[in-house]
């Protein structure tokens, strides 16, 4: 990590050399413009405005070294307490969230809220800003209720200064939809999210780029409520006003690319997903060069989907790739590691290598626990891979304590009703299955339903899911006609939702076929 920059010392020249020979020679010019222009415009500011560059190339490093000189440079210049110094902490702030180190990011974002409210007071568009990179930071750390209260509080902030129809709202707005989201509160996140995107087709009209995010975002959330082919069409069209905005080889249209994959997936269109989500890899390999956090998104993207296909030792290789591309980036101890770290955990376990598996897994849940405490949603997730390992391994008493402790942690975290919740539950019904505990398996998977059909409807893939299991353990407990009636309204959803020639759909169906054969 950078070190801070002294004051009285400004060397103009950001670190380049493993950049792309373009952005090389951008960055080199804007470099010797801000040498000369630092004598007339003030060398903060300029600072911060090549912090902010290096922060959208992906180049944290330099970002934080610049915006560290800007720091240093207002603070001697006009003191502490100056609106550029909050300006200065909150650049620093967003290099810090980028790179995952939240609680430093939270610190030096709200050092920058305190100034603004005693510059200008409590409710100036300014503090509105803070407030709703305090809200993303807090969402990141899976303080939820805390995030949506800053990120309503950003959005009054901005209906009082700007009225109900500006960008600034359409902005909190979709914070607002993106914290509801994690929160499992769909329908609360797609009222946000549709009210972001009609304030942006107002405001800035409907090819902006703006549009393209809040549709991309609608898409999304519609995704989870099951609703993949509203998803696919409101993501379609971010990808075609980005293409448009940009051209057909731009990192904001590799982003909607990827998404573009993550639904056919869910559709089992594996090979539309790998047409899309390769697509991006290509763009982002163009644009930042081989080893970019981006790169390494595509790459897993890419090695989920062939985990899908079955491909695992293809699959393997793409994730292999990501990991080494983000420990490079990023350090061995970052959350975007135990993330790659998990990925390869669950194709070596695919392909029986259980010890390998639990050796990535491990190192994943270590990775998360020191970054985000033991009480995290992804340390959640991390345990319940963990307990999905050591059940494939037949280590069933190993693996239902895991997936206890994960269960423990996401209803502290969401409540008792949160689709998280659901898959936790849903797990340990399956440990309850193969440790012969039919009973308490029966009663997990109830729970885990009626979450998800409060949640996401009646005929959503989750509730397909957990329906088809439940029927499972029906049949195992010589229930055949209860086993019968769920399997048949499993396969009526996942027909219905995802289509005859789903892998979901065709299992499904082979499982109605063998209770048939079982009541003959």
């Amino acid at each position: 990590m950078a070190s801070e920059a002294r004051p009285g010392r400004l060397t103009i020249g950001p670190q380049v050399d493993n950049l792309p020979h373009t952005r090389k020679n951008i960055i080199l010019a804007l470099a010797g413009l801000c040498a000369a222009a630092a004598l007339v415009f003030g060398a903060g500011g300029l600072c911060n405005q090549l912090a902010l560059l290096l922060l959208d190339k992906g180049d944290f490093a330099g970002a934080l070294n610049y915006a560290h000189r800007a720091l240093a440079i207002d603070e001697a210049v006009y003191g502490r307490e100056r609106p550029s110094v909050a300006r200065d902490a909150n650049t620093i702030g967003r290099i810090l969230q980028a790179q995952r180190d939240l609680s430093r990011a939270l610190a030096y974002t709200r050092r920058a809220l305190a100034i603004y409210v005693r510059a200008y007071g409590p409710q100036h568009p300014d503090v509105a800003v803070c407030a709703g990179n305090i809200g993303r930071i807090l969402q990141a750390q899976g303080n939820f209720k805390a995030a949506l209260e800053y990120a309503q509080q950003a959005l009054a902030i901005d209906e009082k200064a700007h009225g109900p129809e500006h960008p600034s709202v359409a902005a909190d707005a979709n914070d607002v939809a993106l914290v509801l989201k994690a929160q499992g509160d769909l329908p609360g996140a797609l009222q946000y999210a549709r009210r972001a995107l009609a304030i942006g087709e107002k405001v800035r009209g409907p090819q902006h780029r703006d549009v393209a995010l809040y549709a991309n975002n609608v898409g999304m959330i519609l995704q989870e409520q099951g609703d993949l082919a509203g998803g696919l069409k409101y993501t379609r069209r971010a990808l075609e006003i980005d293409e448009k905005a940009y051209g057909p080889r731009h990192p904001r249209v590799a982003a909607e690319a990827s998404n573009m994959g993550t639904i056919l997936k869910a559709q089992g269109d594996f090979a539309g997903a790998l047409k899309y989500t390769r697509r991006a890899l290509e763009i982002d390999e163009k644009v930042y060069g081989p080893d970019h956090a981006s790169v390494a998104r595509d790459a897993d993207n890419i090695g989920q989907i062939l985990q899908e296909q079955r491909d695992l030792a293809s699959a393997l290789k793409y994730t292999q790739r990501a990991l080494a591309i983000d420990e490079k980036v990023y350090g061995p101890q970052h959350p975007e590691v135990a993330l790659r770290a998990n990925h390869i955990a669950t194709i070596l376990r695919d392909q029986r290598d259980f010890a390998g598996a639990l050796k990535y897994a491990r190192w994943a849940l270590e990775i998360d626990e020191k970054v985000y405490g033991p009480e995290h949603a992804t340390v959640s997730t991390d345990a319940n891979n963990i307990g999905g390992i050591l059940r494939a391994q037949g280590d069933l008493a190993g693996a239902l304590e895991y997936s206890e402790r994960a269960l423990a942690i996401d209803e502290k975290i969401y409540g008792p009703e949160h689709p998280e919740v659901a898959i936790r539950a849903s797990s340990i019904s399956w440990i309850l299955k193969d440790q012969g505990d039919l009973a308490g398996a029966l009663k997990y998977a109830r729970r885990a339903l009626e979450i998800d059909e409060k949640v996401y409807g009646s005929e959503h893939a989750s509730v397909a899911a957990l329906t088809s299991d439940i029927g499972q353990i029906l049949r195992d407990k010589g229930d055949l006609a209860g086993a019968l009636k769920s399997t048949e309204r499993a396969l009526d959803i996942d027909s219905k939702t995802l289509g005859p020639g789903n892998p979901a759909t065709v299992t499904v169906a082979a499982q109605l076929a063998g209770i048939k054969e079982l009541m003959k």
